[in-house]
């Protein structure tokens, strides 16, 4: 699936030689991404991380509104 976003990646030009630079840079980061990501999979209360996420979500979409109708309501 990955590969049928070159097509359109390529077309929007995302292919300059400065990004794949900087995800060169940025692969040896990778494993230790994943790494971090399940170790704290393993160590977070599940309805905790629910509940945060919802909270930030909810944090968000006002901000997202606050923006869109700011300039409406004055």
């Amino acid at each position: 699936m990955n590969y049928l976003k070159l097509i359109p990646y390529s077309f929007l030009g995302q292919f300059s030689g400065e990004n794949l630079f900087t995800s060169l840079l940025l692969l040896p980061f990778a494993p230790a991404g994943m790494w971090l990501g399940i170790w704290l999979h393993r160590r977070i209360d599940e309805q905790l991380f629910y509940q945060t996420v919802y909270v930030m979500l909810a944090v968000v979409g006002l901000k997202l509104l606050y923006d869109g109708l700011g300039p409406l309501i004055g």
